[in-house]
């Protein structure tokens, strides 16, 4: 049987307090619009509509877009003066930034933000292009092009390059740290545990790097990307136990209830910061995963209700997607429960 698995993230826009800033609603499907150093644009917008931002650069010096991912999950496409193109889409859905170092040559240089999410709620983004700040013997350009190589190969989605993505991520982490800059090297850190879960199923570690990354962004300050890499360990530790009842070939009886505990006060502390903060959709994704931490325990009960809690919840905010996924898990649990007129209620909505 087959059980959908949602790790939770939210974003956090982390504004630049010595840039200029101006926000924009777009009504329009398409946007084309300049962008100017150290001038912070902000869109509201829904995953239809399509953005451009133009630069025009006079000389080959090099420049970070950063792009806050406000409520949807963000692709960049970025095309040099050559016309060649690079896309780039990071393993943390909607949480966190995606990033472009762009330049290297005079021209016109072309980014293109869309979504492929399916969903009906509301977003937006904020983009801003600037030159790090520079320390002495410092090269404060490169773990942002670290960043971008590990979600162009992200993006790409080839298995023999993740490891590459993650090395990039490792690398990254490693020179924002040695720099003394906790959040970015917790945005690295929870890159990297992004991948390991998503795309190379290698739970101890992503459980490893989101723990890492939560100890940052708490000191950092930052309580909505702590929930999400919290949510993120938790996540990793239920796939490292799996169900109570599995194959004897995995950890051991009493390490998989351990992990199952770990993972259960993971959840209860991502969904109360979540709640205390508002992030309705974090939420709703945290409830989605204790229905199924209490799928692995045998207490359907419980796992009933919590599938019903996270449906109903996305379907409030318009999420289609991910309340499907919800109805997905309750129906089939409603089938094993021997509900078959509930079962086909659930799978018809």
């Amino acid at each position: 049987m087959y059980w959908t698995l949602i790790c939770a993230y939210c974003s956090a826009l982390r504004s630049r307090s010595s840039r200029t800033s101006r926000t924009v609603e777009s009504d329009n499907k398409h946007v084309v619009q300049r962008l100017i150093i150290d001038q912070r644009i902000e869109q509201t917008h829904d995953a239809s509509a399509r953005f451009e931002y133009i630069y025009q650069s006079a000389d080959d010096s090099l420049l970070v877009v950063e792009v806050e991912q406000l409520g949807l999950d963000l692709i960049l496409a970025y095309t040099d003066p050559a016309g060649a193109t690079q896309a780039v889409n990071s393993p943390l859905q909607r949480d966190e930034r995606e990033v472009l170092v762009i330049g290297g040559s005079p021209g016109l240089h072309s980014i293109r933000i869309y979504s492929e999410e399916y969903t009906d709620a509301g977003g937006g983004h904020s983009i801003v292009a600037f030159h790090p700040e520079t320390p002495p013997g410092a090269r404060p350009i490169r773990p942002y092009a670290l960043m971008m190589r590990g979600n162009q190969l992200n993006f790409e989605n080839h298995s023999e390059q993740r490891q590459v993505a993650v090395d990039s991520y490792r690398l990254a982490a490693a020179a924002w740290a040695a720099a003394e800059q906790p959040a970015e090297t917790a945005w690295a850190l929870m890159s990297g545990a992004g991948i390991l879960y998503w795309s190379m199923s290698d739970w101890e570690s992503a459980a490893g790097l989101a723990r890492q990354a939560a100890a940052l962004y708490a000191g950092a300050g930052d309580q909505a990307l702590f929930a999400a890499a919290t949510h993120l360990e938790a996540a990793a530790l239920m796939e490292l136990a799996g169900p109570l009842d599995s194959s004897p070939a995995g950890p051991s009886l009493p390490k998989k209830v351990r992990h199952l505990e770990n993972a259960g006060s993971l959840l209860d502390i991502a969904l109360l910061t979540q709640q205390r903060l508002g992030l309705a959709y974090p939420a709703a994704k945290t409830i989605n995963n204790m229905g199924l931490l209490a799928y692995y325990r045998d207490d359907w009960d419980l796992a009933e209700e919590r599938w019903k809690a996270s449906s109903q919840q996305f379907n409030t905010l318009h999420e289609w997607r991910d309340e499907q996924l919800s109805l997905s898990n309750l129906g089939v649990l409603l089938l094993q429960r021997g509900k078959l007129v509930d079962a086909v209620d659930t799978f018809t909505r």
